[in-house]
């Protein structure tokens, strides 16, 4: 198994010592390229054990440090007074915006969202297809637009 580096492999010193004994007790060998380490299945080698120990342990205590430090920023900006996350009412970008017009036609056509998600635009689940409809009102457009004519 080839890693970039020894924190891929797990979010704690404990889940990367776990992971390693595994994979060598299988006979996997690892090689870890940023902290240069080779880990064969035949050695024994203590010096790479406290490596991958010490390694992990310092990338476990950077990933907390960077969360405290989060933290502490976003409190102080709360503390500012400053609105933190993204305005009430923000629309974002969707993968089915570049099917709006199909799904309205279907809308207006009376196909339920199970059957244009699943039939007619191959998504599969409905439940996001569903809540994109909802977010943008679309069967008031459809609604609409059948009023109009």
């Amino acid at each position: 198994m080839i890693v970039t580096e020894l924190s891929r492999l797990g979010r704690s010193t404990g889940q990367v010592i776990n992971l390693i004994d595994e994979l060598i007790n299988r006979g996997v060998r690892i090689v870890i390229i940023k902290e240069n380490l080779n880990l064969d299945t035949n050695q024994d080698d203590i010096q790479s054990v406290t490596m991958i120990t010490l390694l992990s342990l310092f990338a476990q205590l950077e990933r907390m440090m960077i969360s405290r430090r989060t933290k502490e920023a976003l409190a102080a900006k709360k503390a500012q007074g400053i609105a933190l996350g993204k305005p009430k009412g923000t629309i974002q970008t969707s993968m089915y915006d570049k099917d709006r017009e199909r799904i309205l036609e279907l809308l207006k056509l009376g196909l339920s969202v199970r059957k244009i998600s699943q039939k007619h635009l191959d998504y599969g689940q409905p439940s996001s297809l569903n809540y994109y409809i909802n977010s943008r009102n679309l069967r008031e457009e459809t609604n609409n637009q059948n009023e109009k004519l």
